[in-house]
């Protein structure tokens, strides 16, 4: 662990260890450093020791792995499997069994037979469920486009808020949108005429999808929408989201030099939890108004008024 002549001038959020405290009570002492510390309660601070904890084991952990050559997970799960016995004889509520498997200890996919006629083939995610990851369209990063369709095929509800929809970037995901809706995945979509940038085609052929329900704004000069995100909910608890610079188009998703970060429910629950509420804001919000059909003729007189044609 970091010694405290090792450490920066700065602000921190640094939880402060035996040691590491006797260290800085002589530094302060000594008039060799200023130093702030704070009091946490006690629901503040399951995130931070929480944190610290797992710093702390993941070391542990990655210590093993490394002297480990032939790969054997064995002493890892030793460690794992003692961690979680002191934590149950800590917390009567917490039960038996939460020791790990030593047999292909990751579950990867589960169904219920009952009225199933075949098993489902799940093309799962390259990159994690549970870990955080950025997209950057680089040349040899995971493609954007190829992990879109596999979260849109793995998930059971998807939203996207997006300040335009260009149909060159719909044409890319539309075959998997199109199973999914038919297999009865629901999808909401919050979009806006900002800029003039939204293609009517791609809106009109979202909106014909089954389970699907559009929502835009064309009130451009109060509700100037420039979030983009792409969010999947799964039954299971291990929903993701994407959030970043990529609208919906070719350039952007496939080819443009873009940043998008995925977040995942197992690793930042908060944040999900913050993209789901304030997505269903604006979408019972009266500045975003539900589109049909119907409508494309008084999207298409909105868009061409902000691109200044009409």
């Amino acid at each position: 662990m970091a010694d405290i002549w090792d450490l920066k001038d700065g602000v921190y959020e640094k939880v402060i260890s035996k040691d590491f405290d006797r260290k800085l009570t002589k530094a302060l002492a000594d008039k060799e450093i200023w130093a702030d510390r704070e009091d946490v309660d006690a629901q503040e601070a399951v995130g931070y020791l929480s944190t610290y904890l797992e710093k702390l084991i993941r070391l542990c952990l990655k210590e093993i792995a490394d002297e480990n050559q032939d790969h054997c997970v064995k002493d890892e799960l030793e460690l794992t499997n003692e961690l979680v016995e002191k934590l149950a004889s800590r917390i009567a509520n917490l039960g038996d069994g939460h020791d790990v498997t030593a047999e292909q200890f990751l579950l990867k996919s589960l169904e219920h037979r009952a009225n199933k006629i075949a098993r489902k083939k799940w093309e799962v995610p390259a990159t994690s469920l549970v870990n955080s990851f950025l997209f950057t369209n680089s040349r040899n990063d995971v493609s954007m486009i190829h992990e879109l369709n596999r979260e849109i095929m793995t998930c059971d509800r998807m939203d996207m808020l997006i300040s335009f929809i260009r149909f060159s970037g719909l044409s890319l995901i539309l075959p998997c949108l199109r199973r999914f809706t038919a297999g009865g995945g629901h999808l909401r979509v919050v979009t806006t005429t900002y800029m003039g940038a939204t293609d009517p085609k791609a809106v009109k052929v979202l909106s014909e999808l089954p389970n699907t329900e559009v929502r835009i704004s064309y009130n451009v000069k109060e509700t100037r929408l420039h979030a983009k995100s792409y969010m999947f909910y799964r039954n299971s608890g291990f929903s993701t989201a994407y959030v970043g610079s990529s609208n919906f188009s070719r350039a952007a998703i496939a080819d443009g030099m873009e940043w998008n970060m995925k977040v995942t429910e197992q690793d930042l629950p908060g944040i999900i939890a913050k993209m789901k509420a304030t997505f269903d804001t604006y979408w019972h919000s009266d500045e975003f108004q539900p589109f049909d059909p119907s409508d494309y003729d008084r999207l298409s007189r909105a868009i061409d008024r902000e691109r200044g044609r009409k």
